[in-house]
């Protein structure tokens, strides 16, 4: 073959067409979900925490037949604990000591609960229902050395990187905001309003600005590197 013809056949190769700049069209499909979107920042389930710390609770009492049973538990010398029907439902109780009839120490999800009651001279008591173990033991009995702990998974704020581009959150209370999926150089914007105070991941460096609880802030977060995060919070003028 002819260099003539190489050449033009390499310069009709690299020509540019209709079809090439169609295809190298920046489109929301290529983009991805995690460039285009907004979204209301998600709370993911983290790792149980204590509901009741330094709190003493303890077995009350406990009965049972093959369609129904209950446990009574006792907070000894708390204040109220304000606990309404039901509050307590997907909560872990778990008691460690003596069985509790034919349920054996260990950790077990609450189905159902009563509102707390006092109970004198000091005690504030609380009848829950496991699920899906159920006392079957038709002899009722007391307490027996038994110490509870009821825990629950914190609800975590997320900002998941490969999921959106910009998150909104309303703050209810103080919250400390987790990234995940971050990679170098992705850059992703958060809008928070509420008066609390929301910390976010170690390894984040606040370039400017100061967050403003009474009004919205726009917060600008960059990726330099793992675990690397450079914030910048704005408000409107």
């Amino acid at each position: 073959m002819a260099l003539t013809q190489i050449v033009t056949d390499l310069i009709q190769d690299a020509a540019i067409t209709q079809a090439k700049l169609s295809d190298a069209a920046i489109t929301q499909a290529k983009l991805g979900t995690e460039f285009t979107t907004s979204i209301v920042m998600p709370s993911v389930a983290g790792p149980l925490q204590n509901l009741y710390p330094g709190v003493n609770i303890a077995i009350e009492y406990y009965f049972g037949t093959n369609s129904t049973s209950a446990i009574i538990i006792k907070f000894v010398g708390a204040p109220n604990p304000n606990i309404i029907v039901n509050q307590l439902v997907g909560a872990t109780f778990t008691f460690t000591g003596a069985n509790i009839g034919s349920i054996v120490a260990g950790s077990y999800i609450i189905g159902s609960n009563s509102t707390s009651s006092f109970q004198p001279p000091d005690e504030y008591i609380v009848s829950i229902i496991l699920n899906p173990t159920e006392q079957t033991d038709v002899n009722d009995g007391g307490g027996s050395g038994q110490v509870v702990t009821l825990l629950q998974a914190s609800s975590v704020p997320t900002v998941d990187f490969s999921s959106a581009q910009v998150f909104t959150k309303t703050l209810t209370a103080d919250e400390s905001i987790v990234f995940t999926n971050a990679a170098i150089g992705m850059v992703k914007d958060i809008v928070i309003t509420g008066a609390f105070v929301p910390t976010f991941p170690a390894g984040s460096k606040i370039t400017n600005g100061t967050y403003n609880g009474a009004v919205s802030n726009f917060i600008q977060i960059a990726v330099a590197a793992s675990g690397d995060y450079w914030l910048s919070i704005s408000q409107a003028q």
